[in-house]
């Protein structure tokens, strides 16, 4: 009966059957937790806190080596940022002093040219009378010569003229040109013709009226004449002769005046220019050192200068301090209550004091040592005396007393000598007649 109630309310209960005997799953709804006791006694051993405390100060000074390390490293870092911008900033200096240098070298040397002007050697003047012009002068902008422009720029544009004009008359007349300088004929009746002053300067004088003719002249006349030209094997060509004339002379006259010419001729020293241009880079390397050195004897002057302005200074401040220290000392003396006996303050008093505790040890210092050698030198005298007490009395030799304190030379003693004895504390007059007694026997 009790089976099938057990049965009926395990079927009620919705379970299996096949969980029969087994209890009901109790799930947990909370937990009592109990705290451990806070004065709990911990037995440790002392040996490993001990290694614990030698790790932990051991590390700690690690770390610190460590960060006095990284800050010296730090600090020369800096050190070297700072040396470095110093001398970038010396030579930054350094460069703007050149650049001043040069600089007022170059406003000296314009300012010199503008006082003395280079000499003008060109022998044209603006003469009327004696000018090449064209029939119409014009400017080289094409526009007519205003007559109150600069005289500067009127003597250029004229120049210019007579260059140009005295070009073409040179070609004109060396078109014209029939024989060479170098071709002689053996067959000419005369024998052979000399160079003249014809030949050589065509032209000396021509009146304006030719030289504009001259200037003015068509082409055609040239070709006609090109036509005619008798030419030979030996002769070179007409632009060889016209090249070599110019490049032979350097200035041609022209209306009694003479004109520098620069041609255009081969270079046929080509070290001359390297050698101006080596020149001239060595002299301005010295003009350069030559700054440098005054630089840098500025440089040192001022180093120098500063030098014994802080010498100066310092020795200022010292006298400065030594005077404010005794004005400091009299005013304290007159602050400080003195004895009203010794009239001192108790500062020097405890000073005077103390000078004289260490007086005072010196001399006791002195005593001793003076009482130490009087009893070296007596106990070696002591010695010394049954030494030769024994000497003599084996050479059984009797000698007389020194004096008639004692009975014998042995008992003589200079500080138990009567005061009216000559030994009387006379220990130099004793050691010498001792000697000479001693001498006199052949004792010693």
């Amino acid at each position: 009966m009790a089976v099938a109630i057990k049965r009926t309310s395990k079927q009620q209960n919705g379970l299996p059957a096949r969980m029969g005997s087994r209890t009901v799953e109790v799930k947990p709804v909370g937990v009592w937790v109990k705290p451990e006791s806070i004065y709990k006694d911990y037995t440790e051993d002392a040996v490993y806190n001990a290694q614990l405390e030698q790790q932990r100060l051991e590390q700690q000074q690690r770390e610190k080596a460590e960060r006095l390390k990284r800050f010296q490293e730090e600090v020369k870092k800096r050190v070297q940022a700072l040396d470095r911008a110093k001398k970038q900033q010396a030579l930054e200096k350094s460069f703007q002093a050149v650049e001043l240098e040069r600089n007022v070298v170059r406003q000296s040397t314009d300012a010199a040219e503008k006082v003395t002007p280079r000499k003008n050697c060109c022998t044209v003047r603006q003469s009327e009378d004696l000018s090449i012009r064209h029939s119409a002068s014009f400017n080289t902008q094409g526009g007519i010569i205003n007559p109150h422009e600069d005289e500067s720029n009127q003597f250029e544009e004229q120049s210019q003229q007579v260059h140009k004009v005295t070009r073409q008359a040179r070609g004109r007349l060396v078109s014209r040109k029939l024989i060479t300088e170098h071709y002689i004929h053996k067959d000419l009746p005369g024998g052979p013709w000399t160079s003249g002053s014809t030949l050589d300067h065509p032209v000396k004088k021509r009146t304006e009226e030719d030289g504009v003719d001259v200037q003015d002249g068509d082409d055609n006349d040239a070709d006609d004449l090109e036509a005619k030209l008798v030419r030979f094997d030996r002769e070179p060509s007409p632009e060889n002769t016209r090249e070599r004339r110019i490049a032979k002379k350097s200035a041609v006259e022209i209306l009694g005046t003479q004109v520098e010419r620069y041609p255009t001729v081969p270079n046929i020293y080509p070290g001359v220019q390297s050698e101006e241009e080596r020149v001239l880079a060595q002299n301005q390397r010295a003009m350069y050192r030559r700054l440098f050195m005054d630089i840098e004897r500025e440089q040192v002057k001022e180093n120098l200068r500063r030098r014994k302005h802080r010498k100066k200074v310092s020795e200022i401040k010292k006298a400065a301090e030594r005077e404010r220290q005794a004005v400091e000392d009299q005013a304290q003396k007159l602050i400080e209550p003195k004895d009203p006996v010794t009239g001192q303050t108790e500062a020097e008093s405890f000073r005077e004091k103390i000078s004289d505790e260490l007086r005072q040890q010196q001399q006791i210092v002195e005593r001793l040592k003076q009482m130490q050698r009087h009893k070296e030198s007596a106990r070696f005298l002591e010695a010394l005396k049954r030494n030769l007490r024994e000497k003599i009395e084996k050479l059984n030799i009797e000698l007389p007393p020194l004096c008639c304190c004692a009975p014998t030379v042995w008992d003589t003693n200079p500080d138990t000598c009567a005061n009216n004895c000559t030994f009387y504390r006379n220990h130099k007059a004793y050691a010498a007649a001792l000697q000479s007694l001693l001498a006199s026997f052949d004792v010693i």
